[in-house]
């Protein structure tokens, strides 16, 4: 045995050997804890809606515009602006340069929110204009309106990814993990509560419930960020103006490109995956009758 394996082998040597092999054991139990209970939550969930909603055109309308909030944060919240942040933000710290990794959290934050709330801007005004001046059967207004409401999701999602990427880069990892459970829960009792309002056997109650479940989806991600406010404040971190052009700030962004393109076309096939099934899921007209074509952008496929 060598001198090194003996010196390990004393009382100092196992304390400082141990730590950091139970503090990865206890976050890997807290990460897979968590994770087990959100889903269990997401399959009562998924029960709930197809209890209720069934596996009509109002259910998908739903799950076609809630594909859109997660779109951008495969792309901003949880895929290449993080993917590129983190080790960035780590190497900042272990200088030990509290005050240049501060500044370099905020501004990244700071440019990501620009970002959201430009895309949410824009976004927002597509669809209403879409659903303003567009001629459209009442299955597909349905989606673009369920689409506009939820679209701010893109702002509170994607912010609490990456403020979740900040807590994780300082060893604490319960908060971001439990997000999915706050977003169960609040779909879970939206739905609940919207059976109990609206009749859920009638086309125009479950179309009312299912704008109030999209309304929950906002208020979930309200307290996502809301709940990670606390912890990130023990940190130090302070929300603050400051300037977005940085050299760190760069290099993030282009480190971020690579990555950005993978999900990008990985998040488009999703997309497109959805659409398709939304178009199939056409094929039933309102006497349950096959009919072997569908409308694709103006042209008919059969």
């Amino acid at each position: 045995m060598s001198q090194d394996a003996v010196q390990l082998s004393g009382p100092t040597g196992l304390t400082e050997a141990a730590k950091p092999a139970k503090t990865f054991v206890h976050h890997a139990r807290l990460i897979s804890g968590l994770t087990l209970v959100s889903r269990f939550l997401g399959v009562l969930r998924e029960s709930l809606a197809a209890r209720y909603f069934g596996a009509g055109l109002v259910s998908t309308a739903f799950t076609v515009a809630f594909t859109i909030p997660n779109l951008f944060r495969r792309l901003f919240g949880e895929g290449a602006l993080s993917a590129a942040f983190i080790p960035l933000y780590s190497q900042a710290i272990k200088r030990q340069d509290q005050e240049d990794a501060a500044r370099f959290a905020a501004a990244s934050v700071n440019l990501l929110v620009a970002i959201l709330v430009g895309v949410t801007i824009v976004g927002e005004l597509i669809l209403w204009g879409i659903a303003g001046f567009w001629h459209l059967q009442a299955d597909r207004l349905l989606t673009v309106k369920l689409t506009a409401i939820m679209l701010p999701y893109v702002l509170l999602v994607c912010g609490a990814a990456f403020l979740g990427a900040i807590l994780q880069v300082h060893r604490r990892f319960g908060l971001i993990a439990a997000a999915p459970i706050v977003l169960n829960a609040g779909l879970i009792g939206s739905t609940i509560l919207g059976a109990k309002i609206w009749d859920m056997k009638t086309t125009a109650g479950q179309t009312a419930a299912i704008y109030f479940v999209s309304c929950g989806v906002l208020v979930a991600g309200a307290l996502q960020v809301a709940m990670l406010l606390p912890s990130l404040r023990a940190i130090g971190f302070r929300f603050r103006w400051t300037s977005l052009w940085t050299p760190a700030v760069k290099r993030m962004l282009i480190m971020s490109v690579p990555v950005a393109i993978g999900a990008g076309v990985l998040q488009l096939s999703v997309a497109i995956d959805r659409g398709i099934s939304y178009l199939l899921a056409q094929s039933l007209d309102q006497h349950d009758q096959l009919i072997t074509h569908f409308s694709f952008f103006g042209h008919w496929v059969r």
